[in-house]
């Protein structure tokens, strides 16, 4: 079988008519440089030069070997810049496991920003409920993962919080309540309530609130998640808590955001998976979603 560099110093003494000059240019010594076209010669069982004192005169053969060999290479050459190219604009897939309210809030802005750091991401957004995560980060494949964080470890996961979000009343402006700057639970269950359903985290933390204080709410709709709670709010349907990121999306001519006591709250965070070689993406997309997040929070601090 030929060599590569076998061909490449021939091409290179066939041109520049010394084997100095060849060695100097595939970067070989002289040794190494005669020796590649010797074991040519030996391999194709053709005669390629004429020795004649300190240069070598191509033979016919030679010539004629030379033309094919030439070919070939600049074939090589080719594929090694069109495999330069492709690796240049080949898509990095980044994979983003979220919540529906934080799909819709948070990531497209970082996504956004995202791709003007890294112009060849395609951002892959998969979407869990807060009590999917715990087992769907077992087997969905995954970068990071931005997320109300349990409060059990995941085996295999690093966690890092964000910080605290709070919630807020949704009220529809077509009812009296609107007009309380701060509103108690005894006030919403006064009024129709949309609850969100009973696998999210919002419900249960809602229902033990609920138990604890012995009040019952007049509940008129169950929305699978704080989105749709919101949506209905604005649409008169009822009150609805949702957390503070979905509230800054809200149609504020529909509904008043108000602060209610006793509230809740929850801890939003970042998931990764623990790996050798973590994607180069998912250090920026952190820090992108922590810029985020605390431009939200300031504007909970201020409002």
């Amino acid at each position: 079988m030929l060599a590569t560099m076998q061909l490449r110093a021939f091409v290179a003494v066939f041109e520049s008519g010394t084997v100095t000059e060849a060695a100097s240019r595939i970067g070989r010594t002289q040794p190494q440089t005669s020796r590649l076209v010797a074991d040519l010669e030996a391999a194709s069982g053709l005669v390629l030069f004429r020795r004649e004192k300190r240069r070598l005169v191509p033979t016919e053969e030679g010539a004629a070997f030379y033309e094919e060999v030439a070919r070939t290479l600049h074939g090589l050459d080719d594929l090694t810049r069109v495999a330069s190219v492709l690796r240049r604009d080949r898509p990095e897939q980044f994979y983003i496991l979220t919540m529906p309210n934080l799909a819709h809030t948070i990531v497209p802005d970082c996504i956004s920003r995202l791709r003007k750091r890294f112009p060849r991401m395609v951002a892959n957004v998969d979407i869990a409920t807060r009590n999917q995560l715990g087992a769907v980060v077992g087997f969905r494949p995954f970068d990071i993962a931005l997320a109300v964080l349990p409060s059990i470890d995941l085996p295999g996961m690093v966690m890092s919080p964000l910080g605290s979000v709070p919630t807020v009343a949704l009220v529809p402006k077509s009812l009296p309540l609107a007009k309380q700057r701060l509103i108690t639970l005894s006030d919403i269950a006064a009024v129709p309530f949309v609850a969100t359903s009973r696998s999210t985290v919002l419900r249960v933390m809602l229902d033990e609130l609920c138990t604890r204080e012995q009040v019952s709410l007049r509940f008129v709709a169950e929305a699978p998640n704080v989105l749709t709670a919101g949506r209905m709010a604005e649409a008169g349907v009822g009150v609805a808590i949702v957390d503070g990121l979905t509230a800054r999306h809200v149609d504020a001519r529909a509904v008043a955001v108000r602060p209610w006591k006793p509230g809740l709250s929850f801890t939003l965070g970042l998931i990764e998976p623990k790996r050798a070689r973590p994607n180069r993406i998912a250090p920026a997309f952190a820090e992108e979603c922590r810029r985020a997040f605390h431009a939200h929070a300031r504007h909970w601090k201020s409002s």
